[in-house]
């Protein structure tokens, strides 16, 4: 389980180096670089990640819930293995290039003028 409760909070310039895992609820993400990281069993819920990039993260029990993406890059994703209860992300103006969606319920996420090549999308 995670270790901290972060709420309320913005987080802008972060590196895997300076990312403190937790549970965050109601924070924002601005301009970090999280490539890489292991973010397994973390909770996300009314969190904004803006001009962000997430590439390569690993997401196995990942809860996101309420979750937007502005701007990011978010490539090589396997978001099949997040929690998938209340799972709901909405993407604006990302590149989801070679991330996967298979099997997952896709109905609570949205996502617009974003770069999908070679995604799998595979709803249930």
């Amino acid at each position: 389980m995670a270790e901290k409760y972060y709420t309320d909070q913005e987080f802008q310039g972060l590196t895997p180096d300076r990312f403190k895992p937790g549970e965050f609820d109601s924070c924002s993400f601005k301009e970090c670089d999280l490539s890489g990281l292991d973010l397994s069993g973390l909770r996300f819920e009314n969190v904004e990640f803006v001009d962000s990039n997430l590439s390569n993260c690993t997401l196995y029990g990942t809860a996101m819930q309420d979750v937007t993406f502005r701007n990011c890059k978010l490539m090589g994703l396997q978001f099949e293995e997040v929690n998938r209860l209340g799972f709901s992300v909405n993407f604006y103006d990302c590149i989801l290039s070679h991330s996967t969606f298979f099997e997952m319920d896709l109905k609570q996420c949205s996502f617009e003028n974003c770069v999908e090549a070679l995604s799998l999308f595979r709803q249930v």
